[in-house]
């Protein structure tokens, strides 16, 4: 559970750095830390545990200076959706896995926006959220054949220290 610790609150520590970026793209590291949260979900060895996705939701929301909830709420849907959309895909390919990332962001993608759009009693540009959903979409067969990748490697090494 350490290395999915750490690589969901290193994403939300960097989402939270001020990096200068234009306002439309206020959602595209907040979408990177959805991601690793449906990659970490959808896998039973690294599989994260709901409360940390909730807690790192808050201390997004809390570092961001955001809708206290907001992204609680999305990373915690985004892990409840990735496992269930993910056992019903015929195999755990890597399009299979992408197609998974791409129904389930856009769904938590909606629902954010419309939440958004209550919590500000208005009708909320929708550009900056679908921005962040295509590149995090986009970095998602990457981020995937990474994680395959180390826990391929992770696995070789666990077998040799015990032989």
């Amino acid at each position: 559970m350490i290395w999915p610790a750490l690589a969901v609150t290193s994403a939300v520590v960097v989402a939270a750095v001020p990096w200068g970026l234009p306002g439309e793209t206020t959602f595209i590291l907040p979408f990177m830390t959805l991601l690793l949260v449906f990659l970490f979900s959808v896998r039973p060895a690294q599989r994260i545990p709901v409360w940390l996705v909730f807690l790192a939701g808050l201390a997004t929301d809390i570092l961001t200076a955001g809708p206290l909830g907001y992204w609680a709420l999305l990373y915690t849907l985004s892990h409840s959706m990735g496992g269930l959309v993910f056992r019903k895909m015929p195999s755990g390919s890597l399009a299979g896995l992408w197609v998974a990332y791409v129904v389930t962001a856009g769904a938590v993608a909606s629902i954010g926006w419309g939440v958004a759009s209550l919590y500000y009693l208005r009708i909320i540009d929708w550009w900056p959220i679908a921005l962040g959903l295509l590149c995090s979409a986009a970095l998602c067969p990457f981020a995937a054949w990474l994680m395959r990748r180390s826990l391929i490697i992770g696995r070789y090494y666990e077998l040799a220290a015990r032989s």
